[in-house]
């Protein structure tokens, strides 16, 4: 091959020479790896009339130019060269002439020529479509013809002794079929990823190999899960990991995209490898088509099918539709969202409203029941104080708002000293006030000195007083009376550390006042820490 400027080079750039024929390049078709695709045209002899040059009318073809920099390319063309002599099939792409030269970069290329087909590859009518889920054919016999070719065209390769290991649209190309229906036959193309038929594993060395040659050879949205990662021993790989390209490619051309991808995710090897695809609803096929992709898209090779099963079904189908437009279903009625209506069903709130209407509820009147006063000993240790509890049943309003302490006192972040009603003259103390609804308690705390010289410790009492559940009847205020040894300060002072501390609690709605706490003060000389 030689490749240069030569008769005619005020037409044409670039003229390719195969097999002695000079072929003029018209434009690129495509180009993927190490080799360029070109269409050309042969460039006869010069025929001259009335003084004008004259190239007639030749037709075009197509070039593919490998240009192979590794040894391993120049193997890669020399097996393509191979598998193009070896099969002669109408649904294989003929072979009609090639040619092997040296370039001045000391590279080794390597030209075929090939047919043009002018309906260009299947993908190509893919891309130009609606898209997924519509099929991007006219009607279903130009989509069943393809199908029966590309079949065909694999049978015959493997009769061969070969195995395409990419199988997909964008190698098919699309031949005329002179008749308006069926348009298109198939013609299967690229056989620079072929390999023998049949290979067996037999080692964790020989399995990495065939997963890495696959990885660089084969597109990965038809590559046969098994070919992912191959086992270490007793698998073999045979003409079973064609058929799930020809059922990924199948799918394509029903649905306009291979099975396990979509446009957001791409292509999803989990998916192929659990062979999870879904049948868009609504499509025209026939159920026995949707099986024929079933059969070939099994993960398992052992329960997928071979090719010529898939051939036997695909010739007991039923004939195409004429229309394949995509039908959408229609959507679903949108029903309202339930709303809840606050109420329980059999003791556990459902939050779901299920009738607009339901009866009233009628409840049972509220009965207030007097409370009377009770004395309750609380436990200090060494020093026994009696509470008093003073219960009023006025009934408690609805508390709004926490209350505030007040800018003269600094009993924290809950209460004032005149909202609980403690009366203390020598010694500041922090009221602690808290809500509930089930029941009301009071708990009176006693805490062990700060300072570390003290470290005698008291533990700490609680008293509750078990009200009714009744809004209504609980107590409105309830005051609790401590007293001491009479003389207002416990009977053993040093029981209980230099630091006293009480608190008092807002509980279930009521009022709890400690009316009579009265401390002695302490001598000025004496550390309170904190509260002093």
């Amino acid at each position: 091959m030689k490749l240069g400027l030569s008769l005619g080079s005020s037409l044409f750039k670039e003229t390719i020479d195969v097999d002695g024929t000079k072929y003029a390049v018209l434009n690129t078709i495509g180009e993927g790896g190490f080799a360029f695709v070109y269409r050309v045209k042969r460039i006869p002899k010069v025929k001259v009339f009335a003084g004008k040059e004259d190239f007639g009318t030749e037709k075009h073809f197509a070039l593919k130019k490998m240009i192979c920099q590794t040894d391993e390319q120049i193997k890669e063309a020399t097996a393509e060269i191979a598998v193009l002599q070896a099969v002669k099939h109408c649904n294989i792409l003929p072979l009609l002439g090639q040619s092997t030269s040296i370039n001045k970069q000391r590279q080794t290329e390597i030209s075929l020529l090939l047919p043009l087909y002018t309906g260009g590859a299947a993908q190509g009518i893919i891309d130009r479509g609606k898209g997924y889920p519509h099929c991007p054919f006219s009607s279903g016999a130009d989509v069943m013809h393809i199908i029966q070719g590309t079949i065909m065209g694999l049978q015959a390769l493997h009769t061969a002794g070969f195995r395409h290991n990419d199988m997909k649209p964008g190698n098919i190309l699309l031949q005329e079929t002179g008749t308006a229906s069926p348009q298109w036959n198939a013609v299967l193309t690229d056989f620079g990823s072929t390999s023998p038929l049949t290979v067996e594993i037999k080692n964790r060395t020989q399995a990495l190999d065939v997963q890495d040659w696959h990885a660089s050879h084969s597109t990965a949205s038809i590559r046969a899960p098994e070919l992912f990662d191959p086992p270490s021993a007793g698998l073999t790989i045979d003409g079973r990991a064609d058929v799930w390209g020809l059922g990924a490619t199948i799918y394509a051309l029903l649905f306009s995209r291979t099975p396990f991808e979509s446009p957001r995710e791409g292509f999803s090897s989990l998916a192929a490898l659990a062979g999870s695809y879904v049948i868009p609803k609504g499509h025209p096929w026939d159920a026995a088509v949707v099986e024929l992709l079933t059969r070939c898209l099994q993960p398992l090779p052992s329960q997928r099918a071979n090719l010529n099963d898939v051939a036997a079904h695909f010739a007991s189908l039923p004939p195409p539709p004429m229309n394949v437009m995509h039908v959408f279903p229609p959507e679903p009625e949108k029903k309202p969202m339930p709303m809840w209506d606050g109420h329980k069903a059999g003791g556990i709130s459902t939050g779901i409203r299920k009738s607009s209407t339901r009866e009233p509820v009628t409840r049972a009147p509220i009965v207030t029941t007097a409370q009377t006063t009770e004395v309750a000993p609380i436990d200090w240790g060494d020093a026994t104080f009696d509470v008093d509890f003073s219960v009023d049943i006025t009934p408690v309003p609805a508390i709004s708002a926490p209350m505030l302490a007040s800018s003269e006192d600094e009993f924290g972040d809950f209460s004032s000293a005149d909202d609980i009603g403690i009366q203390d003259t020598q010694q500041r103390s922090t009221g602690e006030m808290t809500s509930t609804i089930e029941s009301a308690a009071i708990a009176v705390e006693m805490h062990p000195a700060v300072d570390d010289s003290h470290s005698s410790g008291l533990g700490s009492t609680l008293c509750q007083l078990e009200q009714p559940r009744d809004k209504a009847s609980r107590p409105r205020v309830a005051s609790a009376s401590i007293s001491s040894d009479g003389e207002g300060r416990p009977s053993d002072v040093d029981e209980f550390g230099d630091n006293q501390k009480f608190n008092s609690f807002l509980t279930g709605g009521m009022n709890v006042v400690a009316s009579k706490t009265t401390l002695e003060a302490a001598p000025e000389d004496q550390d309170f820490g904190d509260f002093q």
